[in-house]
This record gives structure tokens, sequence and C-alpha cells, in this order.
């Protein structure tokens, strides 16, 4: 699954919800669904040159220059999951 924020942090701030409401609904109402998996871990920048915008942005988290940092919709799957290591551990210290 999967939704693109096309790199509205508004839009994401509503995504994170979406994401939790929708594994809440299928973990309390569709127990024959063993998986679920989200389209991109990763935003894509070269997904903007065949796919605009809306391509380049359904990740959980924003890759930089420096490392890696979760967006609000990674931060709501990964509680969901029940993550339990560092999600920053691959981000520039000074983004944090």
């Amino acid at each position: 699954m999967g939704w693109s924020d096309y790199g509205n942090t508004d839009s994401d701030k509503e995504q994170a919800k979406y994401l939790t409401d929708t594994l809440e609904a299928i973990k309390q109402h569709m127990p024959f669904v063993q998986t679920v998996h989200w389209f991109r871990l990763l935003n894509d920048e070269s997904a903007v040159t065949w796919g605009g915008e809306k391509e380049a942005n359904f990740g959980l988290m924003r890759e930089t220059p420096d490392g890696f940092t979760p967006k609000e919709k990674g931060k709501a799957y990964y509680e969901a999951a029940g993550g339990k290591g560092d999600l920053y551990q691959f981000a520039d210290p000074a983004q944090n």
C-alpha cells in the first residue's frame, strides 16, 4: 500500500493517520491478511522525470545527501510494526 504526499508535510501528517487507521482496521477486521507492505521505503527523486512529484514522494523516509530521515508516515509505520531500533541511525545528527 502507499500514498504519495507530493512532498507536502501536512499531507504526510494526514497520511500517518491514514496508515495507522488502515493497519488497525486490518488487524481488527481482516484476520486473513498476513502481511502489509509499503510501496516505497525511500522517496525516489529520479521518479520525477517520468512520473512527476507524485511518483517521487511515496517514501516512508527522505533521502538527503547526509543520510535518511523518517517522515511522519514512516514514524507511524515504525510504531505500528513494533519497531525497536533507532529510526535516526542513518540520519545526519544535525537534522534531528
